[in-house]
């Protein structure tokens, strides 16, 4: 709940597309265009990724290339319409990698991992089972890191408040009532500080919520649930937070990367995803995190991952997927999180590293590694940004300002997502 970026076009003019060519040809040393969006990483990247790994390939030479999110994900698209070279390993998120695998554009791993002998055990069955459910059924990209939703908590407005912190025996009830208790409000009864800090549909602590409490987005056949009666229930009890405890600020905003609210201690607690922390990981606010509380009807937590695939039309498909290989499993010295968009390794090995534990914590590290390995659900699909961004969060957005019932906004946004789910699906 990469976090979700800005929404694009999925129908993209096929024009003259020059992006990078795939390869350089050259008898002694192969060249590989690596090509990923995240430029806050792109020092960790050439330090520990690199560097090391052209020490121990001297005939493969790295080509990194950072480009900007937006442009990075229209430019993938034109050439999976188009059949224009773009590069040879390339970073994507899960619901990108549904829109580019169903285009037929990626290359077959399963040969290259079979020659390889590499142990797909290691690696978190669930991902592996989506990967192959982005596309034909085939494994045309592997999985490079996960993340799921936790509860964060402010350690000194908990302390402040004479409260015990969240602990994995809290239930939703438990959140809800504690945010009230934690609000705080001014001498003219407006919050200054509140409880809990909720979207509007747009990340992970909506949906995390709304399934643990009995309801669906999409349920089994991938279709819409919306309107079904616990679904609703749901929705309202997470409405109510805002509209009639007054214990959470109104959500708003379909792009915005990261509320500043919680590392400004401005509110106590914040259902999102563990990939948050790296705003103020490491500055002077005490914090913590936790599972996410259990609901009426289970525990869970949503996922979202990254991975990479090998365009088809790569010159040097041998040494990209070494490339990609190596870049899975291999633990850099520093911390493997300092290269990751998501917090978690989808190879076990790393996620039960010392390295891991290091950069995060050794608790955080296990408790997170245990939310993914039990807890952990997903709902991307095909058409997964259209109908999220341009259906649910502005239905949501009506049921928060109260211009329709929680009720009409879930029954108009049923027929919509279903027909974008029946189209996206073709």
């Amino acid at each position: 709940m990469v976090l979700r970026k800005i929404p694009i076009l999925f129908l993209v003019v096929c024009t003259a597309f020059v992006f990078y060519r795939c390869s350089n040809n050259s008898s002694k040393q192969v060249t590989l265009k690596v090509i990923h969006w995240g430029g806050y990483m792109e020092n960790d990247w050439r330090t520990l990724v690199v560097e090391p790994f052209e020490r121990e390939h001297p005939d493969i030479k790295i080509d990194l290339t950072i480009v900007p999110y937006k442009l990075y994900t229209q430019r993938l698209l034109a050439a999976a319409v188009s059949g224009a070279p773009v590069g040879d390993v390339l970073m994507v998120d899960d619901w990108f990698a549904v829109e580019l695998l169903k285009r037929n554009f990626a290359l077959d791993l399963e040969p290259y991992i079979k020659k390889s002998v590499l142990d797909m055990s290691l690696f978190y069955a669930d991902l592996i089972k989506e990967w192959r459910e982005y596309g034909s059924g085939d494994l045309c990209g592997l999985p490079y890191s996960a993340g799921v939703s936790v509860l964060y908590y402010n350690e000194n407005l908990f302390d402040d408040a004479h409260l015990s912190y969240p602990d994995t025996s809290w239930m939703y009830d438990d959140m809800i009532r504690t945010a009230k208790t934690l609000t705080r409000k001014d001498e003219n009864g407006a919050a200054n500080v509140w409880g809990l800090l909720i979207d509007n549909g747009g990340y992970t602590g909506f949906d995390t919520f709304v399934r643990a409490n009995g309801g669906h987005i999409l349920n089994d056949n991938v279709e819409a649930g919306l309107s079904d009666s616990t679904t609703i229930n749901a929705v309202q009890k997470w409405v109510n937070i805002v509209r009639l405890d007054g214990s959470a600020p109104q959500p708003s905003g379909i792009a915005e990367l990261y509320n500043p609210m919680f590392s400004n201690s401005k509110v106590a607690m914040m259902l999102e995803g563990d990939h948050f922390a790296k705003h103020f990981m490491g500055g002077n606010l005490r914090w913590d995190l936790t599972m996410p509380p259990k609901g009426s009807a289970m525990r869970c937590s949503e996922r979202f991952n990254d991975g990479f695939i090998i365009p088809k039309n790569c010159e040097h498909p041998d040494e990209a997927w070494e490339f990609m290989k190596w870049v899975e499993t291999f633990p850099p010295q520093t911390g493997v999180a300092k290269i990751m968009e998501k917090s978690i390794p989808a190879y076990k090995p790393l996620a039960n590293s010392p390295a891991w534990y290091a950069s995060v914590g050794e608790q955080r590290g296990k408790l997170l590694s245990e939310i993914l390995d039990k807890y952990s659900f997903s709902y991307i699909s095909p058409g997964w940004y259209e109908w999220r961004d341009n259906i649910l969060i502005p239905e949501m957005d009506q049921a928060f300002l109260g211009t329709k019932t929680v009720a009409q906004a879930m029954d108009d946004a049923e027929m919509k997502v279903n027909e974008v789910l029946a189209r996206s699906a073709k």
